[in-house]
């Protein structure tokens, strides 16, 4: 569905996007530790490493059985948060927003006060992230629940 003019993608069944910037591509027991990963037009990035890849074409991956082969859009920020043990209310996010290629997609970060199930009956507060010379800027700015590092 998000690459309709992408004939190649048509029978892929064992590929997804994850929202509209990331490729995951799991392999099964029966893959071992290698498979073919088939990556739509554009430059894509391993996850784990930056590595980039030319799209438009297959690639045959060697993967280790604890690396999920994951892929990021060119041009995609992640706002990636760091490990915590728990969630409570007075819990403050370091996040930590990742730039693959030149940001110029860049993101949106949805806020929720993260114990109740408010965000069913009340609008999320989103902010948009995105970068200009390299530097991130949010719109509006991020609440007290996040620390942007």
């Amino acid at each position: 569905m998000d690459f309709e003019d992408d004939l190649n993608v048509r029978n892929i069944d064992d590929e997804y996007m994850l929202g509209p910037n990331l490729l995951v591509a799991p392999l099964t027991l029966e893959d071992g530790t290698s498979r073919i990963v088939y990556l739509p037009a554009g430059t894509w990035y391993d996850f784990w490493d930056g590595a980039p890849f030319e799209g438009g074409r297959a690639i045959d991956l060697e993967v280790p059985f604890d690396k999920i082969p994951v892929f990021v859009r060119d041009g995609a920020v992640l706002p990636l948060a760091d490990p915590i043990q728990c969630v409570t209310s007075d819990t403050v996010f370091t996040v930590r927003p990742k730039i693959y290629g030149d940001g110029h997609r860049g993101c949106t970060l949805a806020e929720d006060d993260f114990t109740t199930f408010a965000y069913e009956h009340v609008p999320q507060r989103r902010i948009r992230l995105t970068v200009s010379n390299g530097q991130i800027t949010a719109d509006p700015p991020v609440s007290e629940k996040y620390r942007m590092a």
